[in-house]
């Protein structure tokens, strides 16, 4: 016969550790989730953008009891993401074929040049026109900046990390 002490405390301890599960489990998304959240802030801040960048990156919201969210609202999202304009047709976003949003081909259309005019700000690189043209800024468009595919990759890197973090205490 085999006597197996300490079972009682042990089954005990696994029911706590179930009990804790759930909490354990949306504690890891939040902190993922700051981490997306904070990489999307920086990177959209800095990008390189010709025009007004009016992009904000909402706080991490709830849609069910599994899953966080992170937005980013603004009309400069996708031209900031994704780049535009044909002049840096070679710095690809991974995932453009998956949204449609290719070089030139979405805006007004003029990324089909390798540079065209707009009225607004300057933005990072904007060439300001003078004269009649006044408030003019002649552009190349910009590269694709990835922040939330760069944020996304981060979360990925981290979950290991963040997970062991929460696990422990």
């Amino acid at each position: 016969m085999i006597k197996v002490t300490g079972l009682t405390s042990l089954i005990k301890k696994v029911e706590r550790k179930q009990r804790t599960l759930p909490d354990k489990v949306r504690e890891i998304a939040t902190k993922l989730a700051e981490i997306g959240v904070s990489v999307a802030r920086i990177g959209f801040s800095t990008a390189i953008y010709d025009g007004k960048n009016d992009v904000v990156v909402n706080d991490p919201q709830w849609i069910s009891d599994n899953t966080l969210q992170i937005v980013s609202q603004g009309n400069a999202v996708a031209f900031i993401e994704f780049g535009s304009g044909v002049h840096y047709r070679n710095d690809k976003h991974p995932l453009e074929s998956k949204f449609g949003l290719y070089r030139g081909m979405y805006g007004f259309g003029h990324g089909k040049n390798d540079f065209w005019y707009y009225e607004g700000e300057p933005g990072t690189n904007g060439v300001p026109l003078h004269g009649a043209w006044e408030g003019w800024y002649m552009t190349q468009g910009n590269p694709a900046n990835r922040c939330l595919y760069n944020a996304s990759k981060e979360m990925r890197q981290k979950i290991l990390e963040v997970a062991q973090g929460v696990m422990k205490s």
